[in-house]
């Protein structure tokens, strides 16, 4: 039986960049702004086998260049092994801007849902990563924001009218190149996930990263054997733009000489 992964995209689609390691070695020196990201996720050593399977992906990129020059990156991949079971999936988003007048915006997003028969004993290990980068290169005239947010949910799924949530993990971060800065954070709904959390990052007056990794384990106790479903989820969004008199380049998108990159594309089921 298939499940339908779009209804975590209802629910968790919005902003979430992720830095790549390429970019962690950005400082204020470089003349390009900047906005990366890049989530990662890997679930293995389950106990049982999916009876059903289910991914899917969506990218968007969109560039808006009035005098100025912007390119944006946007890219999703996952994949949902039955046996063994893993589940492996990455989504990144870029863009880099540079002169004059523009705007650049780009979204990912990477889901993997697995539906399980369970006896007495759910138990599988997760290791996500979230990393985020931004950079101004005129801190006047440029921004550049970068968000992001990876999670996984447990439901009960015996009515598949009504699921209900047993448990939720989620992990969290966003950057402002000028401020607005937030650590990411972690949390887990009951003590059946357990998880330690590694941190580094580091921040000038025009730049800032930070790479969060996740490690922990899931274990739950079933009183009766239940259907259950597993979502795991990560959305992605960065963005740049330089507009030195606001008015200009909305003036330039509504006369129609702007160029407009998109691009979306989805992953089809297993």
């Amino acid at each position: 039986m298939k499940l339908h992964a779009g209804f975590v995209q209802k629910l968790f689609f919005f902003a979430a960049p992720l830095l790549a390691g390429s970019v962690i070695s950005v400082s204020p020196s470089q003349a390009v702004t900047l906005a990366f990201s890049e989530g990662q996720a890997i679930f293995s050593n389950f106990n049982t086998s999916p009876l059903s399977t289910d991914t899917n992906t969506n990218t968007n990129a969109l560039a808006i260049s009035g005098n100025g020059d912007v390119a944006t990156f946007a890219d999703a991949t996952a994949f949902f092994n039955v046996t063994p079971p893993l589940i492996q999936n990455t989504s990144v988003t870029q863009v880099e801007g540079e002169s004059g007048e523009y705007f650049g915006l780009a979204q990912s997003l990477a889901e993997a849902v697995g539906r399980f028969w369970v006896e007495d004993v759910f138990t599988f290990n997760f290791l996500v990563n979230l990393n985020l980068a931004v950079a101004v290169d005129d801190p006047v005239t440029e921004s550049a924001s970068a968000l992001g947010a990876i999670t996984f949910l447990l439901f009960d799924s015996t009515n598949l009218n009504n699921p209900t949530l047993l448990d939720q993990f989620t992990l969290t971060g966003s950057l402002d190149a000028l401020g607005n800065r937030f650590t990411p954070v972690a949390s887990a709904s009951s003590d059946n996930i357990l998880f330690s959390l590694f941190q580094d990052g580091q921040s000038g007056d025009t730049f800032a990263f930070s790479q969060t990794f996740a490690e922990g384990v899931y274990s739950r106790h079933f009183n009766r054997p239940t259907f259950v479903t597993l979502v795991e989820a990560k959305v992605n969004q960065a963005t740049a733009e330089a507009v030195p008199e606001p008015s200009t380049i909305l003036a330039i998108a509504v006369g129609g000489t702007v160029g407009i990159g998109l691009k979306l594309r989805r992953k089809p089921n297993h």
